[in-house]
């Protein structure tokens, strides 16, 4: 119980941290869309950033990030050895990453292509 408390916590602070350093900055803002996150998702998925609300998708990264970084410290932590935490958190935060980056491609493919029509 006291892990997903943790983890919680975890997920709370590192969207705070994005939410105060990047989305409610304009000047931070501009510069996250040249960020590896959104450069992923141009080249991968094709998607035309210029018709997609920045801020929403700041938020949404956020999320997804916190989620990822999350996930993989609660998944660590059901093991009691250092070395196997190590492990599992690899093991569990590349999968999470193109699981989740996957997902927010789709969705927002999804979108450009439904106010093109």
């Amino acid at each position: 119980m006291e892990n997903l408390l943790f983890t919680i916590v975890v997920f709370i602070i590192i969207y705070l941290a994005y939410l105060f350093t990047v989305i409610m900055r304009p000047e931070k803002l501009k510069i996250f869309v040249t960020a590896k996150e959104i450069t992923l998702l141009k080249s991968r998925y094709k998607l035309n950033i210029d018709q997609i609300d920045v801020k929403k998708l700041a938020h949404t990264i956020a999320i997804s990030n916190s989620f990822i970084i999350s996930f993989t410290i609660y998944m660590a932590l059901l093991v009691d050895n250092m070395v196997l935490q190590l492990l599992i958190g690899f093991l569990v935060m590349i999968p999470s990453i193109l699981i989740v980056y996957y997902i927010i491609g789709r969705h927002y493919k999804r979108k450009e292509v439904k106010n093109n029509v």
